[in-house]
């Protein structure tokens, strides 16, 4: 299911251009209905990105451009393989880093001194990571990564999020042409150009067939990483290629090429207009934009009145073509950095601007960077060799400077871990959970704020210790905290990411109690019977995982007390039906003597909270950060209290030390309390340990 994320086109060989149909190239070299459906998927995505509800199907022109440069680009290899028998493979990836990095370059060092300049520290490490991996041309492996971990899911859009397509095209057309190399050899060194075609159709077709039917499966089962891996795509590329490779011959009925061109413009025109980001994306329904395209490349410019031919050709339908790579470039940067700069959220007005700017940078770019670099100058004039020695050269300083960023954070980071833990172990008070009071003041607390406001670093050690599972697996990760000696108390910690948050918290009691803490921890699946949807792609991992945890569970034969808990809203089913899901998970448990303490789901924090506190860190006033109790318990359930009761367990609130009886706090005690909308910052769960303590004691 696609989210909103940046779309990307191919930028293709223009010397493919009039590779079918005989059609007449236009001005640029470029046939013109190539250039149009460059047009149409390039302002759909910039009006998609600009007014998302305005034109919510706006992501299909990525299917677009991939088919486009499917086309085009194995068109100009057959042509090649024809011509010479093979294909310089230098040669092929010298041009496209011609073609490609000068610009994408331009925009990523713009891209990062934005950053620099106006974006707040807590983003830099997420921000520099996206620009590294966009330089390196692997955006679409991260943001599949982040997409599939549980906790930077919920990541903001970065500058360079539309470098995931391009990533994609880069890694194209980096097998392509070996694919098609392999192919003709497979044919013979002395075989036809027809049984050639057969060959390389043949292979192009077994990967359209695979990743087609892997594209369905994986959307189905893996929407959120679906959307921007590659094998999930190769079958609009091959696609675009088989055109390329079978209807290399004129089409000879004007009006047949004329009927099939209106056919294909209407189909993209429905899926832009009537697809929205609800449905299962790519898998089959990508098909129709793709089909659309096809078939307006393979009709052509037919020339009769009434064809398409005469709006494709169009100066300003051209121009707008020439310049789509650079006006993809530079439109989603300044959408993303405006807000940052401005204060606020941009208006209609800012947006207009946007793309103004965004098309006075994509000529220019075009003019200036484009093709001097591409078709003369000192690249163009030398080998490959240089080419890519360039090449190399310049990502190197990108992902060296990104790198630093990164670093430079993460210094601040560990410095004010350090600072946090000698403050813990130290004698001041009002730290944390302890300066929940508002009358708690301590002066040597003056200007401090731990941990630094960076989303996702300040977590629980099951984090980083890679001990929560994630959502592709159901297996279990064992992992121990706490005393090793043979004589300690056993203690086992289950539930979900809101169970793994309290593992510090348990740790403080552990040091002084000889407990050994057993971690039984995966990302979004609460230990209940009761389910998740059977439509959510963690449904049977999560179930499986479940299984493996009673089994884990009944082997300790040593178990004397249990910690669980739960994010609420993740469960569908009524707060009566998790309540009796929890019963039936936990009666055996309680029945075997343990001493099963449920700790309470937590309220929900701004989505802009850490944004906030580093915003307002230098005034050290945080209140505009906090969120009143009401809205932050809106979507919070908690059927473990009704469960607790019927089986024997005990239910924990931490909450009175999240929460007055009026606000929900992001800072508390000179602490940030949260890292993330859902989870609490470890060094806040650690000052809440003797909490958790005297809690249980009052329980007994």
């Amino acid at each position: 299911m696609p989210q909103q994320q940046p779309e990307g086109f191919p930028v293709s060989e223009q010397s493919a251009a009039t590779a079918a149909n005989g059609a007449p190239p236009a001005r640029t070299g470029v046939r013109p209905e190539i250039q149009a459906l460059r047009t149409v998927a390039v302002l759909s995505v910039v009006i998609y990105h600009l007014w998302p509800q305005r034109l919510m199907g706006g992501f299909v022109g990525v299917d677009i451009f991939f088919a486009i440069s499917g086309f085009l680009i194995t068109a100009h290899l057959i042509r090649e393989v024809d011509r010479t028998g093979r294909v310089s493979l230098a040669q092929f990836w010298a041009r496209r880093a011609r073609r490609l990095l000068p610009a994408s370059l331009l925009v990523l060092v713009a891209s990062a001194l934005m950053v620099w300049a106006f974006v707040p520290q807590s983003y830099w490490q997420q921000f520099f990571t996206e620009i590294r991996a966009a330089a390196l041309y692997v955006e679409n492996w991260q943001l599949a990564g982040d997409a599939v971990d549980y906790l930077a899911a919920d990541n903001v859009k970065s500058p360079v999020q539309h470098f995931w397509s391009l990533s994609t095209e880069e890694q194209f057309y980096m097998v392509w042409p070996v694919l098609v190399t392999l192919a003709a050899l497979l044919a013979g060194r002395r075989a036809s150009a027809s049984r050639r075609r057969v060959y390389i159709g043949s292979a192009l077709g077994i990967v359209a067939i695979s990743s087609l039917v892997f594209s369905i499966i994986w959307t189905n089962t893996n929407p959120a990483s679906a959307y921007f891996i590659t094998p999930t795509r190769a079958w609009e590329f091959a696609a675009g290629g088989l055109l390329g490779v079978f209807s290399l011959q004129v089409v000879r009925s004007e009006v047949v090429r004329t009927v099939v061109s209106w056919l294909g413009w209407a189909t993209i025109l429905v899926s832009v207009l009537v697809y929205h980001d609800g449905l299962p994306f790519p898998g089959f329904i990508a098909a129709v934009p793709v089909l659309g395209t096809l078939m307006v490349i393979w009709a052509g410019s037919p020339s009769v009145r009434w064809s398409a031919t005469w709006l494709a050709s169009r100066a300003p339908v051209q121009f707008l073509g020439d310049i789509s790579y650079s006006l993809y470039l530079w439109h989603w940067p300044l959408i993303i950095v405006m807000p940052f700069i401005i204060g606020h959220d941009i208006g209609w007005r800012t947006k207009i601007a946007i793309f103004s700017v965004a098309l006075l940078l994509a000529w220019l770019t075009k003019i200036i960077v484009e093709d001097p670099v591409r078709s003369r100058g000192f690249f163009a004039a030398r080998g490959p060799a240089v080419t890519f020695a360039g090449m190399v050269v310049a990502v190197a300083i990108v992902a060296a400077g990104t790198t630093g960023g990164y670093a430079y954070v993460q210094r601040q980071v560990d410095a004010t871990a350090a600072e946090a833990k000698e403050i813990a172990n130290g004698d001041v008070s009002c730290f944390g959970a302890a300066g929940f009071d508002t009358d708690c003041v301590d002066p040597r607390l003056d200007g401090v704020l731990v941990p630094e406001p960076v989303p996702l670093e300040d977590r629980s050690d099951a984090f980083l210790d890679g001990c929560v599972g994630n959502d592709q697996t159901s297996e279990l990760i064992p992992c121990s905290y706490g005393s090793t000696e043979a004589d300690a108390t056993v203690v086992a910690l289950v539930g979900d990411s809101h169970a793994a948050m309290w593992l510090p918290a348990i740790e403080q009691i552990a040091t002084s109690k000889n407990w050994r803490i057993e971690l039984f921890v995966k990302n979004g699946c609460a230990y209940t019977a009761a389910k998740l949807e059977k439509d959510n792609p963690r449904y049977e991992v999560c179930e499986e995982w479940k299984d493996k945890v009673d089994v884990a569970i009944a082997d300790l034969d040593d178990l004397s007390i249990m910690f669980t808990s739960y994010r609420s809203n993740i469960l569908k089913e009524s707060e009566k039906k998790v309540a009796k899901g929890f019963e039936e998970r936990w009666q055996p448990i309680v029945d075997r003597d343990v001493k099963l303490y449920a700790i309470a789901d937590i309220p929900q924090m701004d989505a802009d909270g850490v944004l906030c506190v580093d915003t307002n860190q230098e005034s050290g006033d945080y209140s505009s950060c906090d969120v009143a109790r009401d809205v932050a318990f809106e979507d919070v359930t908690d059927a473990q209290k009704t469960a607790a009761k019927a089986v024997g367990a005990t239910y924990l609130s931490l909450n009175p030390y999240l929460c007055s009886s009026e606000t929900c706090f992001m800072v508390i005690g000179h602490v940030m309390v949260y890292y993330d909308r859902f989870h609490v910052t470890a060094t806040y769960a650690r000052t809440v340990g003797p909490y958790l303590q005297k809690a249980m004691s009052k329980a007994k």
